[in-house]
């Protein structure tokens, strides 16, 4: 799409959406699309209908999360990536993003304890976890000097 046809290609982003509503991979891309449009409403409502016919659809789960997280809505993404059913396991993912809504509100305690697992769950893949737990650390040096 070109530079300034927004509503046409959120058109049809609504039609493919439509055409394969019990696509995760699809629902995923379409959140996404949405997002990079600033839509996040849509892009929010787009996922919060999945999941409530696919309820144990994890990525869709954490993308819901990270969207309230960028918007700022922390109470809903906390809530998002509570396990969907007892028993379940965090991702190297969602524990990244509790410790960023963590070290968002202020608990820098929480968010290095939250950034380790996200480390130690997935070592060799995700260097921006690493990145992250290394700014956790340094503002909360910075914070312990200045007290």
């Amino acid at each position: 799409m070109r530079l300034g046809q927004k509503p046409e290609a959120l058109k049809r982003l609504q039609k493919i959406s439509s055409l394969a509503a019990d696509n995760v991979q699809t629902r995923l891309r379409a959140a996404s699309l949405l997002a990079s449009f600033h839509d996040y409403p849509e892009a929010a409502e787009t996922l919060q209908t999945f999941l409530q016919q696919h309820p144990g659809a994890e990525e869709a789960r954490l993308a819901l999360a990270s969207i309230y997280f960028q918007t700022r809505h922390d109470e809903q993404a906390l809530q998002i990536l509570s396990p969907s059913s007892p028993g379940s396991k965090y991702s190297a993912a969602s524990h990244n993003l509790m410790g960023r809504l963590a070290s968002r509100a202020g608990d820098s305690s929480r968010a290095l304890q939250e950034l380790r697992r996200a480390v130690e769950l997935e070592p060799q893949k995700n260097e921006d976890y690493v990145i992250d737990l290394a700014l956790e650390l340094a503002f909360a040096k910075r914070i312990d000097e200045s007290s």
